[in-house]
């Protein structure tokens, strides 16, 4: 499937592409890219809550 111009690595468009992806590729790329951000930050968020509850806890049981 090799040519001169080249082709698009995930779906194997042909065409001329700088990056050797097509820009619908590199779109879904961007896309998977923010979706795992924001389960990431959701994740933190989550830690963060756990952590305050185990902080105040903690405190409860030393005063």
């Amino acid at each position: 499937m090799w040519n001169r111009r080249g082709a698009c690595k995930r779906c194997g468009r042909d065409g001329r592409f700088r990056r050797r992806t097509c820009p619908p590729c590199r779109r879904s790329d961007r896309a998977e890219t923010a979706v795992d951000a924001a389960d990431t930050a959701i994740e933190l968020g989550a830690l963060g809550w756990v952590w305050r509850g185990i902080r105040v806890m903690v405190r409860a049981l030393t005063d």
